[in-house]
């Protein structure tokens, strides 16, 4: 990269601001063309015809750079980048005769990529990707030669999981397209036609609940006698435990911390009640599952 795109600092640009504004009078009054003068460059050429042309910069009112790029009669030409007040680069955006054509970057103003791909006749084209602030990608998406969406398209959550996923076609969602929880667990499965949902075959999916260690709660007062005086520490006899959301988790009779006889409860997400597991003997013998 050319070494104009150096971090400058204020001092600098002052100091080269200053020269430049003598050699721009100095051009002015001699009736030729006028110009620049950045850190021992001629730049800011405008000829006697009034048409801009070679390397360009603009600055901003504390005299830092703003923008940077090359002028061909008059038109912007090949790469342009904008800075952000702290000098990091804020975006880099390629030129034909003009118009934005070709590599287009954006920033944050971290020095994070922000979105980047093809430009071309005001439209994206080709691979197209945009990122959260974190860094992690946030769109990977593809666009025709007509800037229509087409092909695999996805979003990602900001932990990098895939939120949304599935096929495009002309600019609409086309076949299955699947959604997914944060934690990657899928939450909906939905299938389109030319960018219309077909209700009937949508299908929502509870997240599985997390695992989380289970509360213990001791009601037979005895028994923690009894356990106390082994010194082992471990539940025995009849208890209730409930998990650290408060639900109860297992109630019944214990050996040495295992379920021998009662009950297993299992919860989804907002607390409702998915199945009960019964235990005789230290198994599994039978499996409730509530209806929704």
């Amino acid at each position: 990269m050319h070494t104009y795109f150096r971090k400058v600092t204020k001092k600098e640009t002052a100091r080269w601001l200053y020269l430049a504004i003598i050699v721009f009078f100095v051009a002015t009054y001699g009736q030729a063309q006028t110009f620049l003068v950045f850190k021992g460059d001629t730049v800011n050429c405008i000829s006697k015809a009034g048409v801009k042309h070679g390397r360009w910069l603009t600055f901003r009112k504390d005299s830092t750079v703003k923008e940077l790029g090359t002028y061909k009669q008059n038109l912007r030409e090949g790469l342009w980048v904008l800075f952000w007040g702290n000098g990091n680069k804020k975006a880099e955006i390629s030129y034909l005769k003009g118009d934005p054509y070709g590599r287009t970057s954006m920033y944050y103003s971290s020095g994070n990529l922000q979105e980047t791909g093809i430009w071309r006749n005001n439209m994206w084209v080709g691979e197209y990707q945009f990122f959260h602030a974190n860094g992690k990608p946030a769109y990977l998406w593809n666009y025709s030669s007509k800037g229509q969406r087409e092909g695999e398209q996805q979003y990602f959550h900001e932990n990098g999981n895939t939120y949304i996923k599935g096929t495009w076609t002309k600019g609409k969602k086309e076949g299955e397209v699947l959604t997914y929880y944060k934690s990657g667990a899928i939450k909906e499965r939905a299938y389109f036609c030319n960018g219309k949902g077909m209700a009937d075959s949508t299908k929502t999916f509870m997240e599985p609940a997390p695992l989380v260690p289970p509360k213990t709660v001791i009601t037979n007062q005895d028994t923690v006698k009894n356990t106390k005086s082994k010194g082992n520490g471990i539940l025995s006899g009849t208890h209730k435990v409930f998990n650290s959301r408060g639900l109860l988790f297992m109630e019944g009779k214990f050996v040495y911390g295992k379920l021998i006889d009662g009950q297993k409860f299992v919860y989804g997400p907002e607390k409702q009640l998915l199945r009960t597991e019964i235990y005789e003997n230290g198994k599994r013998v039978k499996t409730i599952r509530e209806n929704f």
